[in-house]
């Protein structure tokens, strides 16, 4: 008897220490990307996906017992006398069986938690339906009556966002972010998730460099003393220049720092190097690379412009390491503000270090009472409260776009913080010793600071219509109404200086002045398709939802737009040439955005065209007559931006995709996405895409294509340019009806080469459709 204890002891032992097999019932897809499968043949997720044909499963017959089965399974053994008999003898079918009872227990659980208190009886589940059970078809055969309320979310587009699983990384955006979107549309649907370097692309198209993570955030930099600090400052008359360069931008000097203030605490580290404390030292730093990145002629005895940013953004991260940042040191937030912008400038696509970044700001901020008015605080200067009033609303304002950049929820909670807004002063109306601020100046007086205040009014509509919209509750389509109500009150009240208006008539407007505009109306546009977007498919069959459809669409076009002005503009010669820094890829979101919801509308649109349904009113025609030149538009700006962009590169990839859908569905079989290469950025193929606006019949073998390819286009642009005389372009802009006939070439005063200064591609009136 102990020899049989013994060896029974020895056997339980052994099991203890084996780890249990735990089957696969889920199929492979949800498996992989960690999704809740109903593991039916085929899963529901599988279907709504449009993945049906791939869902397969490993060891099916072994898991073929359905839920209720099992559900019965576990409910009859669960007590000794039930069906199921008396508890299993052995550890390991008492321990199976217990598993599953919590698992039903869990999952009855979970089903009561996931009704939202006080719901509709429609939500809730078994309860019955009001509705009628109408679907999106039915809906269109009669015009539905009385003022929409909450459709139902099975109409809606998805408002979960979207999780990326793979075995390297793990990702999540919200709804409202681009990458989202593009679920929607069924040939983009993991097309680029799974297969992120796909082949007809890889071919041709050089990597895209990816950019360096902000090194501060782990330690990627070698420590430093004081003195080895110093040593890198360069002689007073090359810092001056810098200083003086970085002053120049008021775009965000008197945000992060007070000119008068700190010209004064620069003659005192001149005075003496070693006294100065080194966050102070770290804000300098920042200030001269910052300096060298907008500079864009070489600095005389100077290196150049980049090899001055990664020696001026080394000694940044020295000085705040060595400076104790974490510690909340004075200077701190201003030093790490111009290091986030810094990083901005660095790279051309989205960073989620960066967003880190600004994460750690925030905390900082948040941790040195920033979100605190400083009026409570009677030991807080009048000046050192107002310039805290800016910093704060400049954080805000980042923490708002910077988050709808990557598609995360925003770090700053507005209830939690009650610090005033700035008042509109200039830099020279505060000093240190001000015992009370002067009176704001008046709105139609331009400053920074009346910019950053008139934008994170509208940020603050934003943020609630993202927080709207990203809920797992979609609202009323009454409050929809409400928000967009309140977002066109609230533009309407800003000033006038700015409002948007044409370029044509900003001819005595400054650069800077132009910029605000335009980023203000890229935030209008930007909160009016975050509103609507999720309607685009239910106005296309329900009336009352209509404007939804038109509003998110008008939008779109409105911010690619804005896309064009800046990518024209920003060139050689344009107005904002020297300030084209300032399109970073916080801007160039906003211009993903609109992509993506214009390439959805068109996919709606060929959906239809597929089913047979292909009527169009007048309004649906003139619309699609202004997407697809659009997209055009977008399409040769992203190309342009691939080799430098992962992003532009995406979304050319994307527009050509859609863009070959739609030049199929007018004249013959649609080219896959597997036959199309990624378009050469030359400026040679940009100008082979040509198309009109008035004329939606486009030759997809007009679109950029690589050298080399056997493509005619191709082998035009390898031919010989063929010089176009002075009289041959005035001919040419004659037949375009452009009146030059004042014009010879003595009145413009040139040289006698005048026919090689502008000798130009013999396909130039091809570009624009112009007869030669």
């Amino acid at each position: 008897m102990p020899e049989e204890r013994s060896g029974q002891q020895t056997d339980e032992r052994s099991w203890a220490s084996r780890r249990r097999d735990k089957p696969q019932l889920s199929c492979n897809l949800c498996r992989r990307r960690k999704l809740r499968c109903d593991r039916a043949q085929p899963c529901g997720t599988c279907v709504s996906r449009g993945l049906s044909l791939s869902c397969t499963y490993v060891n099916r017959p072994a898991a073929a017992a359905t839920s209720s089965q099992r559900m019965d399974s576990a409910q009859g053994s669960s007590a000794p006398g039930g069906p199921g008999g008396a508890w299993p003898a052995s550890i390991p079918d008492r321990l199976g069986q217990l598993e599953r009872l919590v698992t039903s227990l869990m999952s009855s659980l979970e089903s009561s938690a996931s009704v939202k208190p006080g719901a509709p009886p429609e939500q809730i589940s078994g309860a019955p339906s009001t509705g009628g059970g109408m679907d999106v078809e039915s809906s269109s055969s009669s015009e539905p009556e009385g003022p929409p309320g909450t459709p139902d979310p099975s109409r809606l587009s998805d408002r979960f966002g979207r999780m990326s699983v793979g075995a390297t990384k793990t990702t999540y955006v919200e709804s409202t972010h681009w990458t989202a979107i593009l679920d929607g549309i069924a040939e983009l649907k993991d097309y680029f998730q799974d297969e992120p370097d796909h082949a007809g692309y890889q071919e041709f198209a050089p990597p895209v460099p990816e950019g360096d993570p902000p090194e501060l955030l782990f330690s990627q930099y070698l420590p430093a003393t004081k003195q080895e600090i110093l040593a890198a400052i360069p002689p007073r008359p090359m810092l001056d220049r810098l200083v003086a360069e970085y002053l120049s931008h008021k775009a965000i000097a008197p945000i992060i720092v007070h000119s008068p203030t700190f010209l004064k605490e620069y003659e005192r580290f001149w005075d003496s190097p070693l006294a100065t404390p080194t966050m102070w030292l770290g804000m300098l730093f920042g200030v001269m690379c910052l300096a060298a990145a907008y500079r864009r002629d070489p600095i005389p005895m100077l290196p150049a412009s980049k090899r001055l940013v990664q020696i001026y953004r080394e000694k940044l991260m020295q000085c705040m390491a060595l400076g104790g940042y974490t510690k909340c040191v004075p200077y701190t937030i201003e030093t790490l503000l111009l290091y986030l912008h810094v990083e901005y400038l660095r790279s051309e696509d989205t960073q989620i270090e960066t967003w880190i970044l600004l994460g750690v700001i925030v905390r900082l901020a948040l941790r040195m009472g920033y979100h605190r008015d400083a009026s409570h605080f009677p030991h807080i200067s009048v000046f050192q409260g107002e310039m805290r009033r800016r910093t704060w609303a400049l954080i805000f304002q980042f923490d708002a776009l910077a988050s709808a950049q990557v598609g995360l929820p925003r770090m700053i909670r507005e209830k939690q913080c009650d610090a005033a807004e700035p008042r509109n002063l200039l830099e020279d109306d505060l000093e240190e010793s001000m015992t009370a601020l002067p009176p704001a100046r008046p709105d139609t007086f331009q400053t920074s600071v009346q910019y950053i205040v008139g934008k994170n009014t509208i940020v603050a509509v934003y943020i609630n219509i993202s927080d709207m919209t990203t809920s797992p509750w979609p609202p009323s389509y009454a409050d929809v109404m409400s928000a967009d109500k309140t977002l066109a009150t609230t533009y309407a009240s800003l000033p006038t200086t700015l409002h948007i208006r044409p370029i044509s008539e900003s001819l005595r407007d400054t650069p800077d002045t132009i910029i605000r505009r335009i980023y203000i109306a890229l935030l209008l546009q930007k909160a009016k398709c975050t509103l609507h977007y999720r309607y685009m498919p239910l106005g296309r069959t329900d009336a009352r939802y209509a404007y939804s459809r038109w509003a998110c669409v008008e939008a779109a076009l409105q911010t690619l737009g804005y896309q064009r002005i800046l990518h024209e503009e920003t060139q050689m010669g344009g107005r904002l040439y020297n300030d084209r820094w300032k399109v970073s890829s916080l801007v160039k979101s906003n211009f993903f955005l609109a992509t993506t919801l214009l390439c959805l509308e068109l996919e709606y649109d060929l959906t239809a065209e597929a089913s047979g349904n292909v009527e169009r009113t007048c309004d649906e025609e003139d619309r699609r007559q202004q997407i697809i030149p659009a997209l055009y538009e977008s399409y040769a700006i992203w190309t342009q931006l691939s080799d430098t962009s992962q992003e532009a590169r995406k979304a050319s990839q994307v527009l050509r995709v859609v863009l070959g859908k739609v030049h199929a569905s007018q004249t013959g079989p649609a080219m896959m996405p597997e036959t199309l290469h990624l378009p050469n950025s030359s400026p040679t193929a940009q100008h082979n895409l040509s198309y009109s606006r008035t004329d939606t019949s486009y030759d997809m073998n007009s679109l950029p294509t690589p050298h080399g390819s056997d493509s005619s286009a191709s082998n035009r642009d390898t031919a010989p340019a063929t010089p176009m005389s002075f009289h041959m372009l005035l001919k040419t802009n004659s037949d375009a009806n452009i009146d030059y006939s004042d014009v010879s070439p003595d009145h413009l005063n040139l040289s006698q080469h005048v026919d090689e200064m502008l000798g130009m591609d013999a396909h130039f009136p091809e570009i624009f459709n112009f007869p030669v």
